[in-house]
């Protein structure tokens, strides 16, 4: 459907408007999302941006480049585009050190164009705070997802409930952890009496469910 879409778009721009506005709608809907077109350019001396020309084909990559086919009458030839992309970002307001859990007075978000292949790595709001720092972010940093990561919900050595659940039946108990793990991570638990090894998710700060 999202092609179907995207050829609507291209179809009703090319019945009015100048082939670099075709570009820039056509590039839009494909990444869902604004875009700016910063240079065309083309071996056809002569190409004019502001002029329409049948589209014949094209190619879209995560670069931040693009190639149209065009066509002038008899006259095929290409335009490749360089383009950004309009994104809201999370930027540091101040140093953030390494460790350190991310709070919503350190961070703010900005409305900023990147290339397609940054924009693919930022992060939104809810994806940076509460979170930890896994380096030192310096002011004015755009927070992308290598510099993030889930605090521990269970450490190493450390013993945790447990709650196992079979069918209909639950059981709790207490384990020791064999290792570090945050929220949505399987982590290994030894029985305190038997010392047997067994897995399980940790859902929440010292609590693991194990199916």
């Amino acid at each position: 459907m999202r092609w179907l879409l995207a050829l609507a778009v291209f179809i009703s721009t090319c019945a009015y408007a100048s082939v670099k506005e075709t570009i820039v709608s056509y590039i839009a809907s494909q990444l869902a999302a604004p875009v700016r077109v910063t240079e065309l350019s083309s071996s056809y001396r002569d190409f004019d941006a502001s002029k329409d020309y049948e589209m014949v084909s094209y190619r879209v990559t995560p670069s931040g480049r693009a190639w149209f086919l065009l066509r002038n009458g008899a006259r095929s030839f290409w335009v490749q585009a360089k383009f950004s992309v309009q994104k809201m970002v999370v930027v540091s307001k101040g140093l953030i050190d390494r460790g350190e859990i991310i709070s919503s007075n350190k961070v703010e978000t900005k409305l900023i164009w990147l290339s397609p292949l940054k924009a693919g790595k930022v992060l939104g709001y809810e994806d940076v705070v509460g979170k930890v720092a896994t380096r030192r972010i310096q002011p004015g940093a755009i927070i992308t997802s290598g510099m993030v990561k889930k605090p521990l919900a269970v450490r190493r050595g450390e013993l945790v409930k447990f709650l196992l659940k079979e069918g209909a039946v639950e059981i709790e108990g207490v384990a020791r952890a064999m290792r570090n793990a945050s929220v949505g991570e399987i982590v290994e638990l030894k029985n305190l009496s038997s010392g047997r090894i067994f897995s399980g998710e940790v859902i929440g700060e010292g609590r693991v469910v194990v199916r």
